[in-house]
């Protein structure tokens, strides 16, 4: 998508009827400089991706002025994202480093009690680092340099400390495109714009993940072709030996390439295979290649065969439990890019008809793959599919369904209020969307803030076979409206462990959570969304009563001590319980 398309979007803003957008979301930006073209291409970008974009714009130069009033817009109409951008440059006199940097303390403090004061999440710009200067390579000397380097260290001390503040690397962004590319002399001279129009681009592919991330929608699963892009040449062609692959170019393009998806692996991406070949061909590549360093256990999901691709994709999402728009497809065909773009549309198809030494950082350099942080669930993720492949074979050899759960001897280890577990639950309720009773999604300072108002509760799930990690979130609230009720605020699990009696065990479980807390009636909410068909399929199989329904919402009530007077206890499930405050 180029900058003018972006540019149409903005402009039919206020002919669009926000109705028609699954997704809304609120938006703060502040700058120091004249930002109307990077809002329009922020706002552009929000509507290509069906987001539709809510925006307050801090008035030229009028950012401590907001940040200080706490009466302000800024404050009075809270953002799910608050974006800021603050240039300092060798070319122009900034007020932020004038004296020293004097400003900039206070300037920090104005940004962290506006951070506090928000339950959204603050996503800034690092200052770049300014290389050109009187001083030439010594950089050392340049007190400018210095500056902005203290600068940044402060900036990455206060998101350590604040659960909802991100900096962007903007000296990577940079470093990327190159200060000739990014900077206009002109444009920051004669109007207050210090960047070129491609690089505030570059930058609102950036940003937006912020938001995608936010949203849930998060891209989980490489899907690979294999000719032309695991090795060098077609392999029903020129079989295993005469494929490019190994030390000399191009074959160690190819290989290199492997290196940085193992990379993607080992970090929690899924990796898939769907390629038109032959299984044996491939499967002698994998086994005899000196030069193959991904295997077979890398791959969560793989269709290899002379099928359709669009159709193997409907497999692949089926097979993994993943939306179709979680999925990256990276095929040098460009034949094959349009038709699965065509049919399966929700996944993501770059373009891929490159020379090989260039896959890698075209993969680098997709934006999409980047979460608030990363899990210690996330790093062990392509080993949990591995294990799921043992736990299917075994389910096979089984006679009956319950016979094969009783083998699988599921535990949950549940913890409340467990704070060093704030960055998983919140990421959880980002990414889950298909077993999601509400849906709702929250920063780590929402968890924060709900374990000191309510009950957060966590299930790490494991079977014989291995971990699935903290895979299981709960939160309950109390009603206000109500003596002696509460609310089932969230209801969620990943998809990796329904289907094994989890889902019944937990909510069992809370319900006699609840009653130990002194509550007598549980309401809980489900909200439809586009994915969540699973949790409304399990909630109207516990035949609860229902207190309210509307078209999109649905409330149902549990009266908790006839609810417990005729729970049964599970046969194939262990929990064990450790209440952490």
């Amino acid at each position: 998508m180029d900058s003018l398309t972006y540019f149409k979007l903005a402009n039919s803003l206020p002919e669009l009827n926000p109705g028609d957008f699954s997704q809304k979301i609120k938006v703060n930006l502040l700058t120091n400089f004249t930002d109307d073209i990077l809002a329009k291409m922020l706002t552009g970008a929000f509507i290509n991706v069906g987001i539709y974009p809510e925006f307050f714009k801090v008035p030229y130069k009028q950012y401590v002025v907001y940040l200080k009033n706490k009466d302000s817009k800024l404050f009075s109409a809270p953002a799910q994202v608050t974006y800021i951008f603050f240039d300092i440059s060798s070319y122009m006199p900034s007020e932020l480093a004038a004296q020293s940097g004097e400003e900039f303390p206070g300037l920090l403090e104005d940004i962290k009690d506006y951070c506090q004061k928000q339950q959204g999440i603050v996503v800034m710009n690092s200052f770049i680092r300014p290389y050109v200067s009187a001083y030439g390579n010594l950089y050392g000397d340049n007190p400018l340099f210095n500056l902005v380097g203290s600068f940044n260290d402060r900036l990455q001390k206060l998101a350590a400390e604040l659960p909802n503040f991100y900096v962007f690397d903007t000296n990577q962004l940079i470093h990327s495109v190159g200060e000739d590319s990014a900077r206009d002399m002109r444009g920051m001279y004669a109007f207050d714009i210090p960047f070129k129009t491609d690089f505030f681009e570059q930058l609102t592919r950036h940003w937006i993940n912020y938001a995608l991330n936010l949203l849930g929608r998060v891209k989980k699963c490489i899907v690979l072709d294999l000719d032309n892009v695991l090795w060098g040449g077609v392999l029903g062609e020129v079989g295993v030996d005469g494929i490019a692959l190994g030390p000399t170019y191009p074959g160690v393009a190819f290989q290199n390439f492997q290196r940085a998806l193992l990379e993607y692996y080992e970090r929690g991406v899924l990796l898939a295979i769907n390629s038109r070949n032959n299984e044996r061909d491939v499967e002698e590549v994998f086994s005899q290649h000196p030069y193959m360093l991904l295997k077979p256990q890398h791959f969560a999901a793989s269709r290899i065969n002379w099928k359709n691709k669009a159709d193997n994709f409907l497999e692949i999402a089926k097979e993994l439990n993943l939306g179709l728009d979680s999925m990256v497809f990276l095929d040098d065909d460009p034949v094959n890019r349009d038709w699965v773009r065509q049919n399966v549309g929700q996944v993501l198809v770059p373009e891929f008809s490159l020379e090989p030494e260039y896959y890698s950082k075209t993969l680098h350099d997709l934006p999409v793959f980047t979460p608030f942080n990363l899990t210690a669930e996330d790093k062990l993720k392509g080993q949990m599919y591995s294990q799921e492949k043992r736990r299917t074979s075994a389910q096979a050899a089984s006679q009956t369904f319950d016979d094969y759960l009783k083998q699988l001897l599921v535990k949950l280890e549940i913890s409340l209020n467990n704070a060093s577990q704030i960055p998983r639950l919140s990421q959880m309720t980002l990414k889950t969307n298909q077993f999601n009773f509400t849906t709702k999604r929250y920063t780590e300072k929402d968890i924060e803030k709900l374990m000191q108002e309510g009950l957060v509760f966590a299930a790490d799930i494991s079977d014989k076979f291995g971990g699935y990690g903290i895979t299981a979130l709960a939160i309950i609230t109390k009603d206000p409206g109500k003596e002696g009720g509460a609310i089932l605020d969230s209801f969620l699990l990943s998809c990796r462990v329904l289907g094994r009696g989890v889902e019944r065990s937990f909510f069992d479980f809370l319900i006699g959570q609840a009653f130990a807390a002194g509550f007598k009636v549980l309401s809980v909410p489900f909200f439809a969304s586009a994915k969540n068909v699973p949790a409304r399929e399990f909630l109207d199989k516990l035949g609860l009563s229902v207190e309210l329904e509307t078209n999109e919402s649905l409330i149902r009530r549990v009266v908790i001590p006839e609810y417990l007077s005729n729970l049964a206890e599970p046969e194939s499930i262990t929990i064990n319980y450790e209440k952490k405050i």
